[in-house]
């Protein structure tokens, strides 16, 4: 399993990449969908750099290897993306902004 997280952060090491987040709301009236592509440029690393990482912080279950919301966030040089949070999971604020726009009640 490690061996998978060193191979895909090892690729992903000096390039940037795309990450596509999608989702929909359905009621019985109408269909929300939105699509987040947060832009994200990743450090040169080196080969030790990235076994540290993945020593420290075990993305061994995460999507390109990486825990954006724990120490992998020192991996990037540059994020462009309108919703951290899709980068994470869902786009909480579209969901919160569109769920409030149907009348539920969003804290």
């Amino acid at each position: 399993m490690k061996e998978k997280a060193f191979g895909q952060l090892k690729a992903l090491s000096g390039n940037e990449h795309s990450l596509i987040t999608s989702l929909a709301i359905v009621t019985d009236e109408q269909e929300h969908m939105h699509t987040c592509i947060a832009k994200m440029k990743m450090r040169q690393l080196s080969d030790e750099q990235i076994k540290r990482y993945i020593d420290v912080d075990e993305p061994l279950q995460c999507c390109g290897s990486y825990r954006i919301e724990a120490g992998g966030i020192g991996l990037f040089e540059a994020i462009d993306c309108d919703d951290y949070t899709s980068i994470i999971g869902i786009p909480l604020m579209w969901t919160a902004s569109t769920l409030s726009k149907l009348g539920v009640s969003v804290p």
